[in-house]
């Protein structure tokens, strides 16, 4: 199993989930606006640069999607199977993996 460790450490200390989606299962996380420089520093700058990535805004958090923060770092989003609520990452274990072995 290969992580983040930061990133790892950052999901375990705040809101994540899943959201499945027409293309797949989209993993997200809540990141507090006080913690949002930390994020940055954490999953890189160039994530952001050149058009930026989408959000949604809600009243104390930016909700970001982690896909492609993951998987963009050459790890597996199972990996990171202990940042999740257990009920929700059994509910979406099966297309996970199967995504993992396209």
């Amino acid at each position: 199993m290969e992580v983040n460790a930061n990133l790892y450490e950052f999901l375990r200390e705040n809101e994540t989930g899943f959201v499945k989606e027409k293309y797949g299962i989209v993993l997200y996380v809540h990141v507090p606006f006080y913690e949002l420089d930390d994020f940055v520093k954490i999953v890189g700058e160039h994530h952001f640069e050149e058009g930026g990535v989408d959000v949604l805004m809600f009243d104390e958090t930016i909700c970001f999607e982690l896909n492609d923060v993951i998987e963009g770092e050459g790890h597996k989003i199972t990996s990171y199977k202990n940042c999740f609520d257990e009920f929700q990452f059994k509910r979406y274990e099966k297309d996970l993996l199967e995504s993992e072995s396209e």
